[in-house]
């Protein structure tokens, strides 16, 4: 019935409360297995709300302990949701693996990006330069904020 409801639902405005319904429900290796499934489709059916089901995804996908390869490489077919590359950061950061969450947010700089984002990007590198006491890039990356918004 779940299943269905996704299927029926996914372009109506409460579909977010289904999801958080889908995600805390099922939890058994056959059913994270099936959520996979039913998620796929659904993405490959319809961009409506596209972003909560790819987290969905990634997070079923951990539930499971898919191998990080996997998971990553499904994150790149979506790379350009915001949503996703933020949670790929905040897992590095997570994981104390700053090197590859400095790298993810300069990758992110040297795009165009609303102000906003800019902004945001350049606050996290600078508290990325910070935690691994690198105080030249910390100096130079909080004149940009200070500086540059």
């Amino acid at each position: 019935m779940i299943n269905w409801q996704l299927y029926f639902y996914r372009d109506v405005y409460g579909l977010d409360d289904l999801i958080d319904f889908y995600n805390i429900s099922f939890t058994s290796k056959e059913e994270l297995e099936e959520k996979l499934d039913v998620i796929d489709e659904i993405l490959d059916e319809s961009s409506a709300y596209e972003t909560n089901l790819v987290l969905l995804r990634i997070d079923t996908m951990k539930s499971l302990s898919k191998s990080l390869d996997e998971i990553n490489e499904f994150r790149g077919k979506y790379s350009g949701l915001n949503e996703i590359k933020q949670q790929y950061i905040d897992e590095a950061v997570e994981d104390e693996d700053y090197e590859l969450a400095i790298r993810l947010v300069k990758k992110e700089l040297k795009k165009e990006l609303p102000f906003i984002l800019k902004k945001d990007y350049n606050n996290q590198l600078k508290e990325l330069y910070l935690k691994v006491n690198d105080k030249s890039n910390y100096k130079r990356q909080l004149e940009e904020v200070l500086f540059n918004g």
